[in-house]
């Protein structure tokens, strides 16, 4: 699969998951948004297992493309530094396996990777400038 690829499948993926989210967070949550101690959650839906299993198999380069892409995603602008994006990922998330069991269970993690490939083309790059970038 190329990294391409792996980017888009990660989007479909998170966005099946937000909505099954939303159906089924105000089923055990009365007052959803908000959600109270001992209410019970939902099941997680079928979409995270999946999600976790493409993320725990990418080659730890690709893992730490797909967090710096999301990090500028979230920064939403074509003046954020990739390189620091991929730099500080992989500060914050030293271990393959830790880095994918979050990026697995992060709600927003589709919405930043569109708004990254959103703004990419604004700063003049693309998905081979996901790169890890030397200081």
């Amino acid at each position: 699969m190329t990294f391409a690829e792996t980017v888009n499948r990660v989007i479909e993926l998170s966005a099946a998951r937000r909505d099954y989210m939303e159906r089924e967070m105000p089923k055990y949550h009365p007052e959803y948004p908000l959600a109270y101690e001992g209410e019970p959650d939902p099941p997680p839906p079928p979409e995270e297992a999946e999600l976790r299993a493409l993320l725990e198999s990418l080659p730890v380069e690709d893992l730490n493309r797909l967090g710096a892409l999301m990090y500028y995603g979230r920064k939403y602008s074509p003046k954020a530094d990739l390189g620091a994006m991929y730099r500080r990922f992989v500060e914050d998330f030293p271990e393959p396996d830790w880095a994918a069991e979050r990026l697995s269970r992060y709600s927003p993690l589709g919405d930043y990777l569109l708004d990254a490939l959103e703004v990419l083309p604004k700063a003049g790059l693309g998905l081979d400038a996901v790169r890890a970038v030397p200081a």
